[in-house]
């Protein structure tokens, strides 16, 4: 009797611990995703906030004294692009380290105005021309952390 006693408890840790595993296998990959450190797409903003009509002026024409492109382009990058490149540098964006010696201004107008992967597309309604403009002289000055 003591035999059996000892192989049921014995059985019952066995049992127990393989419930356990399939729980943590089963809720592995809703844990791993969680915390997988990536943003939700973020969404364009609206081409005109209430109360506004679509001929409202730029982000760039908006600061006061203007101010050279890249400084106006800054302010662009700021309101747009900064959430998922923070600083130019890599978040739930990639790096835009680099981009400016590689990159030619159409294919960053390009990429602004229809996306690419997970970036959103740009439209003028969002972004002008003139803005857009001025955020690619931004995006030039953008340098690696030291």
């Amino acid at each position: 009797m003591l035999f059996s006693m000892h192989k049921l408890t014995r059985s019952g840790k066995s049992l127990l611990a393989a419930v356990a595993f399939m729980a943590s296998a089963a809720l592995a990959p809703a844990i791993l995703a969680a915390c997988d450190g990536s943003a939700p797409t973020p969404t364009p903003p609206a081409a005109s906030a209430p109360g506004q009509d679509a001929a409202s002026p730029t982000v760039a024409s908006q600061a006061a004294g203007g101010g050279s492109p890249a400084e106006r382009g800054q302010m662009v990058f700021a309101r747009y692009c900064n959430v998922c490149h923070p600083g130019g540098q890599r978040g739930s964006g990639p790096s835009l380290v680099g981009v400016a010696s590689n990159w030619p201004d159409n294919r960053l107008t390009h990429t602004v105005r229809n996306g690419e992967n997970r970036m959103p597309p740009f439209s003028t309604a969002s972004i002008s021309d003139a803005d857009l403009t001025d955020l690619i002289a931004y995006v030039r000055t953008i340098k690696a952390q030291q």
